[in-house]
């Protein structure tokens, strides 16, 4: 194998190194819009999913319709969407147990912050000031934490990896710091799995740092498995096997290739 590009010869067409080159960098390009598409697609599903944990956590759906929520919420989501993968009743679970996740432990975050604000509310003067400014800020955060929005880097994560953190991490710096680590080094979901049980944030420690804001590299396994994650796929409403006439399209369009390929004689 050469690895140099192939393709088919057409009449009055002269497949000079100018062409070639053209051809390769158009390959390229489509092979990253695949890649920003996919990465999309998959911020998008995960927008959904954590809307609908959130949804599920603020409206105490237990308490208000009792412990089968759950599943009658993903009976009549399949029922809806029957070419969806998402809405088992154990994905559901997830969706809820993702957002609970993040959003128990921001809240006692937030709570700690109010019970230093309320210590300080007998003090006068300058601190009584920082204190006022303090309690005005701490109730800007809850508001927030009662609206927690899915933070953008997480959409360049596919679903699976979110599940194997929060199953597997104790506390949000932990958490973070696996999902920083997808993100930048590209980890596949057993890779991601291998370094948890290496203990690797407790080797490292728990610095969060900032995300990186590039894509993941076309030949990385992220970008691979969003591409093929089967939830994307089934959320765009595509059919996971071809259909007899599509197959047979595929083939009749192969072979006519080929034997182009073939030349004269």
């Amino acid at each position: 194998m050469t690895g140099k590009p192939t393709f088919v010869y057409r009449d009055g067409m002269n497949a000079d190194k100018e062409y070639v080159q053209w051809l390769s960098d158009i390959k390229n390009r489509y092979r990253n819009s695949q890649i920003k598409a996919a990465i999309k697609v998959n911020t998008e599903l995960l927008e959904l999913y954590w809307s609908i944990g959130r949804d599920l956590v603020a409206m105490k759906a237990e308490e208000r319709w009792g412990s089968g929520i759950v599943k009658q919420f993903a009976l009549d989501m399949r029922e809806a969407f029957p070419q969806s993968k998402g809405f088992s009743d154990t994905n559901v679970k997830y969706m809820k147990r993702w957002y609970l996740f993040y959003h128990e432990r921001i809240a006692k975050g937030q709570q700690f912050i109010d019970q230093i604000g309320h210590q300080l509310d007998d003090q006068t003067g300058e601190e009584g000031r920082q204190n006022a400014a303090l309690t005005s800020n701490s109730k800007k955060s809850q508001r927030l934490v009662d609206q927690l929005d899915m933070p953008v880097e997480f959409g360049q994560i596919p679903w699976g990896q979110h599940i194997d953190i929060v199953s597997r991490c104790k506390s949000l710096e932990e958490a973070l710091f696996y999902v920083r680590q997808v993100v930048d080094n590209r980890w596949s979901r057993p890779e991601l799995n291998t370094q948890i049980d290496s203990d690797l944030f407790i080797r490292q420690g728990s610095a969060v740092s900032n995300f990186k804001s590039t894509l993941p590299v076309p030949q990385s396994k992220l970008a691979q498995e969003i591409l093929r994650d089967p939830y994307n796929i089934s959320f765009l409403g595509r059919k996971e096997f071809l259909d007899e006439k599509e197959l047979e399209d595929l083939l009749e369009h192969n072979i006519t290739r080929f034997l182009l390929e073939l030349g004269q004689g």
